[in-house]
């Protein structure tokens, strides 16, 4: 498992974000807890969907899932960021690329639950 960020700034592909320290996450300004997003695109019979997530750790999960529905084939990928913007990035990048396949964005009845363990 990769070292948890602190106050640092982050290295690697999106070098340019400074995330907030490990257990915060800091987004507008503001502490959030709970936040979830589920963007969902289609191509005739193929799907993808993302969700993005704050774990219990404080991570931030990109959650991707894609297939057929004709054929019932489908896959699934989870990437785990230290900060949000980090996965935020990530989540611009995968909608330039569905954009480019050919791929429009739909509107899901889908609601998550939020549950409050404290």
């Amino acid at each position: 498992m990769a070292p948890k960020v602190k106050n640092q700034l982050v290295k690697g592909r999106n070098a340019d974000y400074n995330c907030p320290p490990y257990g915060l996450t800091s987004f507008s300004g503001q502490i959030h807890s709970g936040y979830f997003l589920i963007i969902r695109w289609r191509k005739q019979k193929d799907y993808f969907i993302v969700r993005l997530y704050q774990d219990l750790m404080g991570d931030w999960v990109l959650s991707e899932s894609w297939g057929n529905t004709l054929n019932e084939k489908e896959a699934i990928n989870h990437t785990i960021f230290h900060c949000y913007h980090e996965a935020r990035a990530q989540l611009r990048e995968i909608s330039r690329q569905q954009k480019s396949l050919g791929y429009k964005k739909t509107v899901s009845k889908e609601q998550q639950i939020e549950l409050d363990f404290g």
